[in-house]
């Protein structure tokens, strides 16, 4: 058996956990007024330094905000707040760009499924732009970046605000990565793809479109790790 050492972790940070936490499961409800640092003290055992600590990181995170003469409240969470709060663990846990395609390969197929089955003809169409930006493109960095806003339209197209944070979240992660794969590997194959992609959906063929993007996401990976390897 593998013995790792153990993490670890402050008072301070424990704290701040546990009250997160009470701010996800509606414990503590946007526009609440919450304890003051002495009451919080005393129900979490620990001195009012190390309350203060947890609730200035709350604040600095635009969970909290202090009411002068009024005390702490709840602000408004939205996802975006808990899916930026992993960009740190998927730093530090993933150094591989393949690693975290492969996450935003099963994040796109299900918006391609959604985007087919429920976007409007007009919003499906908006895709055809994102391919023209793409063929026109000069340097690779504005390539990857019309290729970027193709993805994430998919993901709008859904009306799903989760999908569209989380390839926000990951779009500047990608970057380095799948620049790489288009400077060794050019640009015609990924157009190709993205175009029939776009045309399998305006033809409500649903199944064909989450198929193609599935086998260019796939091919992608495939040559990052093949980059990766290589360096």
């Amino acid at each position: 058996m593998t013995i790792t050492q153990i993490e670890k972790t402050s008072i301070a940070e424990v704290v701040y956990e546990h009250m997160l936490a009470m701010v996800a499961d509606g414990s503590w409800q946007e526009g609440t007024k919450i304890p003051s640092e002495n009451e919080l003290k005393e129900l979490f055992g620990v001195s009012r330094n190390t309350v203060r600590q947890a609730i200035q990181k709350m604040n600095a995170l635009g969970i909290l905000e202090a009411r002068q003469g009024m005390g702490t409240f709840v602000r408004k969470v939205d996802t975006s707040f808990y899916l930026n709060s992993l960009l740190p663990t998927i730093i530090m846990d993933e150094k591989s760009s393949a690693a975290t395609l492969e996450f935003e390969k099963a994040i796109q197929v299900e918006s391609v499924k959604i985007a087919g089955r429920c976007a409007t003809d007009e919003e499906i169409d908006g895709l055809r732009i994102f391919v023209e930006q793409m063929k026109q493109s000069k340097e690779s960095e504005e390539f990857y970046a019309h290729d970027k806003e193709y993805h994430k339209y998919i993901c709008e197209i859904t009306h799903n605000n989760i999908f569209v944070k989380s390839m926000t979240l990951f779009t500047k992660m990608m970057k380095k990565g799948l620049v790489s794969v288009v400077n060794h590997y050019g640009r015609e194959q990924s157009i190709k793809a993205h175009e029939d992609i776009y045309l399998k959906l305006k033809e409500r063929n649903v199944d064909e479109a989450a198929w193609l993007m599935d086998q260019h996401l796939q091919l992608n990976i495939n040559r990052l790790l093949k980059i990766e390897e290589r360096e």
